[in-house]
């Protein structure tokens, strides 16, 4: 329950009043924002953050985890898509073959508390 279910409403709002493609729940990565990083997520997600830069991708955090999109964008790009690891929003983002209509809606991050992230310096590789 790191990402609140109380954001989905709003996001689907946002989604349809400006037509897009992708909503991102976007995490504000700065020290004290959100309580649901630790140092070396917020690190690890910052340095693969400015690995995506040179993609010129849309948002200001591509390694969301939640996020609205339309089912045609996977159905018509699945084919370019990556497929390991566990980051999607990554290969919607840079593997999707048309301009997407992107809005990031800020969300506040929790702590998670049961299991441990599945982030970790090889994924940060497979991302790379």
């Amino acid at each position: 329950m790191q990402h609140d279910p109380k954001y989905i409403l709003p996001m689907y709002d946002v989604f349809q009043k400006y037509k897009c493609d992708l909503v991102i729940g976007a995490r504000q990565l700065i020290k004290g924002r959100n309580q649901g990083l630790s140092e070396s997520r917020r690190f690890a997600s910052n340095i693969l953050i400015f690995f995506f830069s040179f993609f010129k991708i849309k948002t200001i955090d591509p390694m969301s985890g939640f996020f609205l999109f339309k089912k045609e964008i996977y159905t018509r790009n699945k084919i370019n898509f990556f497929g390991q690891g566990f980051k999607i929003l990554a290969d919607f983002l840079i593997n999707s073959k048309n301009d997407l209509r992107i809005k990031d809606f800020y969300i506040i991050f929790k702590r998670r508390y049961d299991v441990k992230s599945k982030m970790n310096f090889k994924i940060v590789l497979i991302l790379i």
